[in-house]
């Protein structure tokens, strides 16, 4: 049987917001790849030109 060893994280230390939309309340969490080597700023960059160069603006 493998063993998880990816560290757990609590959901209180998960970035999340809250929406209410009439009478449903959604919390959506966010996960971020901790061995990711593009920045976001890389990475709206890339999405960006590949929009303006498909033609999807």
């Amino acid at each position: 049987m493998s063993e998880n060893t990816e560290p757990k994280q609590t959901e209180e230390h998960k970035p999340h917001f809250v929406k209410t939309i009439g009478n449903t309340t959604y919390l959506v969490t966010c996960h971020f790849s901790e061995t990711s080597k593009e920045t976001l700023q890389d990475k709206l960059k890339r999405m960006i030109l590949r929009d303006i160069q498909s033609g999807n603006y």
